[in-house]
């Protein structure tokens, strides 16, 4: 077998190192997906669960805010959508901060390792709270824990 020369294998390293940091660019790019309000009304009630419009009512602030329940109303999953990335975020913290206050500062827990968005949950006195933000999107849940398997599966569905 023929030995590489010097300069053949600082070639090689360096088109390796080229590609890993290509890679790792690609990987820190891909966002997860972002939900319209016509694609989340879909997904929600492929579920079952009854659509109401606010900003269609006057009722919100948002470009889109949508509130889903089920039949029984145990449940409500709010979708908000923002005019930037920068607006969601603010609320997303403003949400948390609340929270963590009206819970005597009880912690959630907090995901923010997946690619795309980050994923808060709470559990405190029987109550059951997650919310996902991805780019200008918000989903939000609050429920008891009873509801929490049929919460959980509708965010999985979304790929959360």
């Amino acid at each position: 077998m023929k030995k590489l020369k010097p300069k053949v294998k600082i070639i090689i390293a360096a088109l390796v190192v080229v590609a890993v940091v290509l890679l790792i660019i690609f990987l820190l790019s891909i966002n997860k997906k972002v939900y319209s309000p016509t694609q989340i009304t879909k997904i929600f009630e492929s579920n079952n669960l009854i659509i109401t419009d606010l900003e269609a009512l006057g009722e919100s602030e948002f470009n889109s805010h949508l509130e889903a329940r089920n039949k029984e109303s145990s449940f409500k999953i709010e979708y908000f959508q923002f005019s930037n990335e920068k607006q969601a975020e603010k609320y997303y913290e403003k949400i948390i901060a609340s929270l963590e206050t009206e819970t005597g500062g009880l912690k959630g827990k907090v995901e923010t390792n997946k690619i795309g968005f980050y994923k808060y949950t709470l559990e405190a006195s029987g109550n059951y709270l997650v919310m996902v933000r991805s780019k200008n999107t918000i989903i939000y849940e609050n429920t008891n824990e009873k509801n929490k398997e049929l919460v959980d599966n509708i965010i999985k569905s979304l790929k959360y």
